[in-house]
């Protein structure tokens, strides 16, 4: 069984959102870190989004593989789902970021 067409472009697909998502998260912290919450509010949401899109391009090829269709095995897909992780994780610690720096400014009162 090969790679299924549509199976590089969906992970192309991850591989794009969660390098939107983790330039994002760390722009949000960035922004925090300076004191300005509505903006990191603002890049943690498009991290949050793009994550999203990630995560539904990677369930496409779980469903694709689920109905026997999927990949034997790919690297490129193993490397995209690196990419989620990482791109998951550093949009939740973006928020705890900002929450962080919003106690530090007081800004949580």
């Amino acid at each position: 069984m090969g790679i299924p067409e549509d199976n590089p472009a969906s992970v192309m697909d991850i591989i794009t959102a969660t390098a939107t998502a983790r330039d994002a998260a760390l722009t949000a912290i960035a922004a925090a870190e300076e004191g300005d919450f509505a903006e990191a509010t603002k890049w943690v949401t498009r991290a949050t989004n793009a994550t999203a899109a990630a995560q539904k391009a990677h369930n496409h090829i779980l469903s694709l593989e689920a109905q026997g269709n999927g990949p034997d095995f790919s690297v490129l897909l193993v490397h995209a789902e690196t990419h989620l992780t990482d791109a998951t994780a550093m949009t939740e610690m973006a928020r705890h970021f900002i929450k962080l720096y919003r106690r530090l400014d007081g800004a949580d009162k």
